[in-house]
């Protein structure tokens, strides 16, 4: 077996080939999931149930054991058959690499393969200690994932953790069946097991929880009875200070080792919960920021960058929430006085709206930062969402007291970003634009890149120099409706996108997004329905409607617009199904660059239009965006929008 080890951690798991599988058909399960892997089977009984189950996990399965002994890719044979003549040409003519294990000693493989689960126990807890100790693992989180790997290298059924406080013992953790401690812990107090175990600080043993606990069996769904439970004391200079509860199958008690192993890892949780609360007093001042009470920049760094190396390790998601302020009070002379006003109730309301787990912290004078382990764009949405509603909400009970508008910018590991600062400055970048649009909102990192791939104001006047009053306009009238500035922004982003998504090239799709940014010019020559001038007529706001395309085409020629981009404006109006503006224009007459504007432009208007409905909103918006296939909208575009969304 240590030629074994030498074989595993030179070339990954040792490749195993079984002779005989009949003859013991329980032992590839048994060592599923263990140190070796099954890769051959050889067996004359061609049609046992175990060779079935083999084939379906797509291991090599033959009638004739001599064609494993010529394969060159295995390390061990496992010989089943009590045979001396099958024994004697097994070693004739087994490659010299390979080692022989023959029937007796099948037991060996069961005992090597769970001291491998045992050994691998002991390792992750060990790593997931270093991680306590250097700051980087919160001590809730290493309890939780140790009671859990106990389970699965012990064969447990559940398991609790049990501190000692001035008013008896009390649940810290628990996972599995273990769980059910959570709602019923109160009954392992009442039964005086946990006061017995602190007076003979002896393990002690539940043979039948049903009987003991008969009111549970109805809550757990299963018969409470066929379980058992040991529990562990937890010693500090001798006396009892914690516990470790295990559930396990009755017929199947802990041996010896396991319970060592068990009791071992109950000393440490309970040592490590305890030494991290008697730290927190006095660790806490040097990791929080005095004027929030929030976590300090040095500290959310070095959590940053340790949540992401856990991250690549488990193939999880991180995502970081950034917040920047702006407004009235974000101009008032920098000092403490106005900091603590402005960021305290800020810092307040972050603590309400996020998990044990989170790491708020303020990373500069006036932005707030908050990492949310193990969660993907779409949490973090959810969170700041939720965060910006709190925020509103306690800005109205106030009566209106001035307070500082809040931006929001999202992004995640891997998706967005593959290093920490990465990570920050994408998430920063994501607060500025949803700054640059005005008023509290979110804004998640690009995915598309449409902002840093040459669609900004400044981008688009490098290319064409000419539109810059076109964009002066625009400007203009985002000061009575700063929607205009944003709407504007919004439809050239998703129709560059939908460009893409069509395989247009380059040159195309930047023109598209171009069209898309200005396909409202013409609005600003005419009346407003909410301006100055009141149009009460609806057939005076009919006229607007087909009027602003036309005039705004005419606008851009004027400014020596290419034609895609004329095209795109002229047609914006124009219906699928003919009833648009101009009339009589239909199908794939349209050029597509009006096609995919007008899509855009609706897309935008209904995502405004339902931006206050609590919860997810994108399926209602697709679904009524779909409604508008093959009447207003070119049917095959609106999918192709929806597919370039849901993969951003």
């Amino acid at each position: 077996m240590a030629q074994l080890r030498e074989t595993e951690s030179g070339r990954g798991r040792p490749r195993v080939g079984i002779i005989g599988l009949s003859q013991c058909p329980g032992l590839m399960r048994e060592l599923e999931g263990g140190p070796l892997e099954i890769v051959a089977v050889a067996d004359f009984a061609s049609y046992h149930e175990s060779l079935n189950e083999a084939k379906g996990k797509g291991v090599f399965v033959t009638q004739d054991y001599t064609e494993l002994l010529e394969r060159r890719d295995l390390d061990l044979l496992v010989n089943l058959i009590p045979d001396k003549t099958v024994e004697a040409i097994i070693h004739q003519l087994k490659p010299e690499n390979v080692h022989v294990l023959h029937s007796g000693m099948a037991s060996l493989l069961r005992a090597f393969s769970d001291q491998w689960r045992k050994r691998g126990l002991l390792c992750e807890v060990l790593r997931e200690v270093s991680g306590v100790i250097s700051t980087s693992r919160a001590t809730s989180f290493f309890v939780q994932a140790t009671l859990e790997r106990m389970e699965e290298a012990l064969g447990l059924e559940g398991a609790s953790l049990w501190i000692k406080k001035k008013e008896g013992m009390a649940l810290y953790k628990a996972s599995g069946r273990g769980e059910v401690w959570y709602k019923w812990g109160h009954l392992l107090e009442e039964s005086g097991l946990l006061a017995a175990l602190v007076e003979e600080k002896n393990p002690l043993v539940v043979k039948e929880l049903g009987a003991k606990f008969p009111s549970i069996s109805s809550e757990m769904g299963t018969e409470v009875g066929a379980l058992s439970m040991v529990v562990l004391p937890a010693f500090k200079e001798l006396e009892v200070v914690g516990a470790l509860g295990v559930l396990h199958a009755k017929e199947s008690f802990l041996d010896k080792e396991a319970q060592e192993i068990a009791s071992l890892l109950g000393n440490l949780m309970v040592d490590i919960v305890l030494r991290g609360e008697e730290m927190a007093s006095l660790g806490d001042s040097a990791i929080r920021d005095e004027l929030t009470g929030l976590y300090n920049a040095a500290y959310f760094l070095d959590r940053l960058k340790s949540e992401m190396r856990r991250a690549s390790r488990k193939d999880s998601q991180v995502s970081l929430l950034y917040l920047t302020t702006g407004g009235e009070r974000a101009r008032d002379p920098i000092d403490g006085a106005s900091l603590r006003e402005s960021l305290a109730p800020l810092a307040e309301g972050i603590r309400s709206c996020i998990r044990n787990m989170d790491v708020p912290a303020r990373y500069r004078l006036h932005d707030l930062v908050i990492l949310l382990p193990d969660t993907p764009p779409s949490g973090a949405l959810t969170t700041a969402t939720r965060l910006l509603e709190h925020i509103s909400k306690a800005k109205r009970e106030a009566g209106g007291r001035r307070s500082p508008e809040v931006f929001v910018g999202v992004a995640s590991f891997p998706r967005h970003a593959q290093s920490a600062m990465e990570l920050l400055q994408n998430a920063e970048f994501a607060a500025l634009l949803a700054k640059r649009e005005g008023r509290s909102q979110v804004r998640v990192f690009p995915v598309s890149h449409m902002d840093l791939d040459g669609l900004s104001p400044e981008a688009v006047l490098r290319e064409y120099p000419s539109l810059k009053e076109a964009f002066d306009l625009l400007e203009a009238k985002s000061q009575e409706d700063p929607l205009v500035f944003v709407h504007a922004k919004e439809v050239g982003k998703y129709s560059a996108l939908m460009a893409r998504e069509l395989g247009l090239e380059a040159r195309k799709c930047f023109e598209v997004g171009v069209a898309g940014w200005i396909h409202d010019l013409g609005k600003v020559a005419l009346p407003a329905p909410d301006g100055k001038i009141k149009l009460r007529s609806p057939k005076l706001r009919d006229l607007n409607l087909r009027l602003h395309p036309t005039i705004g085409a005419v606008m851009l020629r004027n400014l020596g617009a290419p034609p895609g981009i004329l095209r795109g404006v002229f047609y914006h109006h124009a219906h699928y199904d003919g009833s648009g503006h101009p009339p009589k224009v239909r199908g794939e007459g349209i050029p597509i660059e009006a096609r995919i504007l007008a899509v855009a432009d609706i897309f935008h208007h209904l995502l405004l239009e339902n931006r206050e409905s609590e919860g997810e909103f994108t399926h209602l918006v697709f679904q009524r965006l779909r409604d508008k296939a093959g009447k207003e909208l070119d049917p095959s575009l609106v999918e192709c929008l929806i597919r370039a969304v849901s993969s951003g």
